[in-house]
This record gives C-alpha cells, sequence and structure tokens, in this order.
C-alpha cells in the first residue's frame, strides 16, 4: 500500500510539472527587440518602422503574437528565449528590401 502512494504522489507531481511547463512555454510575454552593437546583443527602443513592420514579420516566421491594450507586441516565451529568432526579426523590421521581400512572398 506504502508503494502504491509513493508511486501515485510521483505520478502527480511529474504531471503537475510537465502542466507548468506547457503553461509557462505558452503563456505570452513582451517582445523586445534587440540587436547587434559592437559584438553584443543589446535591447532596442521599438521605432515607428518596427511597430508598422513586426506583424508581418511575426506572421512570415509563425509566431503567434498579441498586441496589448499599450501597443506593446506580445509572444509566447518559447519564442522569446530564442535571441538569434529575436535578432533575426528585429534585423528584418528594419530592412526595407527584406520588408519588400517578406509581403511579396519572395523571401523564404
Amino acid at each position: 500500500m506504502n508503494k502504491r502512494i509513493r508511486l501515485t504522489t510521483v505520478v502527480s507531481i511529474v504531471i503537475l510539472l510537465f502542466i507548468g511547463y506547457k503553461y509557462y512555454n505558452n503563456s505570452y510575454t513582451r517582445l523586445k527587440p534587440i540587436q547587434m552593437k559592437s559584438g553584443n546583443l543589446a535591447l532596442i527602443p521599438y521605432t515607428n518602422e518596427m511597430i508598422k513592420n513586426f506583424p508581418d514579420v511575426l506572421k512570415h516566421y509563425n509566431v503567434p503574437y498579441r498586441i496589448n491594450d499599450s501597443g506593446i507586441f506580445l509572444i509566447q516565451v518559447k519564442y522569446a528565449h530564442d535571441r538569434d529568432l529575436i535578432l533575426t526579426m528585429t534585423d528584418c523590421t528594419l530592412d526595407s528590401s527584406l520588408m519588400n521581400m517578406v509581403r511579396t512572398n519572395q523571401w523564404k
């Protein structure tokens, strides 16, 4: 009987941890644009160009997003942890030639 209770407890804890992990990764957090400056990653403020271009870039990369009441882009945590993706998307929003390719589906 004692082994059965321990096994049930362990299985319950594992299931709760798994549910918590999935919930955390699928929750939304603020999109923080980054750029390479002097060989280091640096947070940069939103520009009007970025605000205009981010929806198209996020759709292109199949990143689900929301916009909160303050106009801030929110993306899922699992995408926010991918620095390379954030860097690529930020660079794309600032490059007009890449944006033309994204909008015309020429860039894959």
